[in-house]
């Protein structure tokens, strides 16, 4: 990702996302996880190689243009990892505070490009918290910005075992897993229990 951010190139990373895509249709896949999106702030964070640096135009620029040529393999793109996920150890336990401002014109930046230009099918919510709550059961981040002010139309899929509660739904959460906690059985249980609503699940 950051080699690929380097370039300064749309034209190659719409290439990239070409071949990716063709390369995950062709073994029979339908979403292809990536590009991942967060901002390299800190030398701590293990996976900076798969990201796309740390300017958020040049992330929002690259990632539109990667994500627009993985879709044009009909596959959809599952973009990683909204938002403020920018290191991995104890990604879990991590409570990013953060002001409006710097939420606004930093971090949610890369993603306004993303989702005005390539109009990704899916978008993969974090492990950390924000302000106080998680990432994947986050109003503020999912319903108000994400799919309000941003107006992502895809759906919004948790990281590996990311959801902490069926709250997360009515929070803008669209599918929770692998694990079947808060999926398959449990979820329809909980909607028939009125736990969840039908109108989100």
């Amino acid at each position: 990702g950051v080699g690929l951010a380097s370039t300064f190139d749309d034209e190659l990373a719409q290439a990239y996302g070409a071949v990716a895509g063709e390369e995950a249709r062709a073994t029979g896949y339908n979403t292809i996880a990536g590009p991942t999106m967060d901002l390299v702030r800190t030398p701590f964070n293990g996976r900076m190689w798969e990201d796309l640096g740390e300017d958020p135009l040049l992330s929002g620029a690259t990632s539109a243009n990667q994500v627009e040529g993985e879709q044009s393999a009909e596959v959809s793109a599952l973009v990683k990892h909204y938002n403020l996920n920018n290191f991995e150890s104890r990604r879990g336990h991590v409570d990013v505070v953060v002001d409006e401002r710097t939420l606004q014109e930093t971090y949610t930046r890369p993603w306004e490009k993303l989702v005005s230009e390539a109009d990704p099918g899916s978008v993969m919510c974090s492990f950390n918290k924000v302000n106080g709550e998680f990432a994947c059961g986050n109003d503020i981040l999912l319903n108000q910005i994400l799919k309000g002010q941003l107006g992502l139309e895809g759906f919004v899929s948790s990281d590996f075992n990311a959801a902490h509660s069926f709250a997360d739904y009515e929070a803008g959460l669209d599918i929770a897993g692998p694990g079947l906690e808060f999926a398959g059985p449990a979820l329809l249980a909980a909607v028939q229990a009125g736990t969840v609503s039908e109108a989100v699940s």
